[in-house]
């Protein structure tokens, strides 16, 4: 994927409504409950229904949004659990990465619906998948108060990782990667 930064200023250069992580946790969302959503699609979901003319007109920043799509797809298919949150890396302090997580997990949320996925809908979804939903909601709403210090670092350092195995589980569950077959042994 490409650098976090570089991607975050041609966003905010194109004054685009959602963040770098609402428009990744929404890709992931529309991705893990969608039927072939495709880029073209993402991109209308992004810049809204009119398509924003700072986006049509930018193709560096259309090239960077099918290079994210592409990259995401690729990572919520690996079976080697390639998947990683964008998200700010340590450099940046920890109330911007924790704000940031705020919306990726207000973009997953928004992706799911999107797709039909709502509380309602998820009576044949495993009790795990409902429960990280519900907690991805949650830290959608929250505003952090943050300390500087160790814990602070973990507890994020944990979040994110329930970040990624969360979202892997949700495409094991909606989307089942299709694993090689092993031959039987007779």
């Amino acid at each position: 994927m490409q650098d976090y930064q570089y991607i975050t200023q041609l966003v905010e250069t194109a004054e685009m409504a959602l963040s770098l992580e609402e428009m990744h946790g929404l890709l992931c969302g529309v991705l893990i409950a969608g039927n072939s959503v495709s880029v073209s699609k993402y991109i209308d979901m992004v810049t809204g229904d009119e398509a924003d003319s700072n986006v049509v007109s930018n193709k560096e920043l259309g090239g960077v949004l099918k290079q994210l799509y592409d990259d995401t797809m690729s990572e919520l298919q690996s079976p080697t659990l390639e998947f990683e949150p964008l998200l700010p890396d340590d450099d940046y302090p920890l109330d911007e990465r924790m704000q940031s997580a705020g919306s990726w997990a207000r973009g997953l949320i928004i992706g799911l619906a999107r797709q039909g996925i709502k509380e309602q809908s998820l009576d044949d979804v495993s009790t795990d998948s409902v429960d990280f939903i519900k907690d991805m909601y949650q830290v959608s709403q929250t505003e952090f108060q943050v300390a500087f210090d160790e814990e602070s670092e973990l507890v994020y350092s944990e979040l994110v990782e329930y970040f990624k195995m969360g979202t892997l589980l949700l495409q094991e569950e909606f989307k089942p990667i299709a694993g090689e077959i092993l031959p039987t042994l007779h």
